[in-house]
């Protein structure tokens, strides 16, 4: 928790706060039949640049930047300042075969200096051409770059269509209004030249329309069925999330490489491997991490003993 559950002087309600275990992220339909845009890869590297983390976090109120999908506190989560080392640059990865580990000895990740406060970047192959080694720079600690947006968005071809953003209105996400995190997409995207049309509808209707496959571009958020990186591999090319943004087996072999290292890692170096499998998912992916928001409670005087839990949100039977 953030603050402690005392009670200010003359006030009956006291809060507090805690990290959830909440993503909430952007979809971008790779299947050209819902949407050309969003299943072009230059937009969708013009959305992931053009999106400020920071500002997003602080429009919510006090969220947290989400370097990943994996939020903070579940293992293998990407952290700030942290360096991913990059493959052998020899490395090829033909589609179906298992890439070759990152550089051992200091692990994947590793601290930066005091000295050094900017942010420090990683190189992995390019997914999208599996049998070359075309490294591309990668921010462990994502930056807005909205120069890099308007130049990639300029490469897609795109004129000013306006591409419909899909929620659910009355849906909070972790208390967050969904609308208000729309809107401050839509104005983020502008800046970088995309038209963005809100597209809100009830939870039942916005619902059946994302688990189907039909949202063009998304905002929605994944809580975790049970706090291990593992349920997170469902945005994987061919899984459960990754299918209904149009994702499928096939699509990018080197994600699919590494997912496999992922599901099948034990011990010391599991931590590493999702990091590895989440960098490649910034880069390759078509979700872009968002925010991470935080819990909030409210109680009376009361209850002096308030057992927070990440996934289940309360221990009542440690309540006092």
């Amino acid at each position: 928790p953030n603050t402690r559950p005392t009670p200010a002087p003359g006030v009956t309600v006291s809060l507090m706060s805690m990290r959830s275990s909440t993503t909430a992220f952007l979809l971008l339909n790779q299947d050209e039949r819902v949407n050309t845009w969003t299943a072009n890869p230059d937009f969708l590297e013009a959305v992931r640049l053009g999106i400020d983390r920071e500002a997003l976090g602080a429009a919510a109120g006090d969220a947290l930047p989400a370097l990943g999908l994996i939020p903070t506190g579940i293992v293998g989560a990407l952290e700030p300042g942290s360096i991913a080392l990059a493959p052998d640059p020899s490395e090829t990865v033909p589609p179906g075969a298992t890439p070759t580990p990152f550089p051992t000895g200091t692990g994947a990740t590793a601290t930066p200096t005091p000295s050094t406060p900017t942010p420090r970047a990683t190189a992995i192959p390019d997914p999208a051409t599996p049998t070359t080694t075309t490294p591309r720079p990668l921010a462990v600690r994502p930056t807005r770059d909205l120069a890099g947006a308007r130049a990639a968005l300029a490469r897609s071809g795109y004129r000013g269509q306006a591409v419909p953003l899909s929620y659910a209105v009355d849906l909070p996400i972790q208390g967050i209004p969904s609308s208000a995190l729309a809107s401050a997409v839509r104005t983020q995207l502008a800046d970088v030249g995309i038209t963005v049309r809100l597209a809100p509808a009830r939870t039942s209707e916005a619902l059946a329309a994302y688990r189907r496959g039909a949202d063009a571009l998304g905002l929605w958020s994944w809580n975790p069925d049970y706090p291990d990186p593992e349920n997170y591999l469902a945005f994987a090319p061919g899984q459960l999330v990754g299918l209904r943004a149009g994702w499928r087996v096939g699509a990018a072999p080197l994600v699919e490489a590494f997912t496999q290292l992922a599901r099948s890692s034990v011990g010391a170096d599991r931590a590493q491997t999702y990091t590895r499998w989440q960098l490649s998912m910034n880069v390759a992916s078509p979700f872009v991490p968002l925010v991470q928001p935080q819990s909030h409670f409210a109680h009376g005087a009361r209850v002096t003993a308030l057992a927070t839990n990440p996934v289940w949100t309360l221990t009542l039977a440690d309540l006092r």
